[in-house]
């Protein structure tokens, strides 16, 4: 896989879009898409580490900016960033449960 895809991947994480449509994207050939995939699967590869860290940056930032929009009073953002934070106090307490 190349380096410039490799480094395009944490956009497509930031855009959770699955192997699917960056395969279509990037035209890749069907050999092409199953070694991608087989990569993405693995969280101890390259590709799955940068897919995961757009990821991670989106949600951090789009959370940041609800926060931000709550402090200045917007209650739709306050509302949105609350049931986020929600849902995450949630999965973190499920994940820890896991352990």
């Amino acid at each position: 896989m190349n380096e410039e895809l490799i480094q395009r991947l944490q956009t497509y994480g930031a855009l959770a879009y699955p192997a699917e449509k960056i395969a279509s994207i990037e035209q890749l050939d069907n050999a092409q898409y199953l070694h991608l995939l087989k990569q993405l699967s693995n969280p101890e590869t390259v590709e799955a580490k940068q897919y995961r860290h757009g990821a991670d940056v989106a949600e951090y930032k789009i959370d940041l900016l609800l926060y931000e929009l709550a402090l200045q009073g917007d209650f739709k953002a306050m509302s949105e960033y609350n049931s986020r934070r929600e849902q995450k106090t949630k999965q973190n307490a499920k994940a820890t449960r896991q352990r």
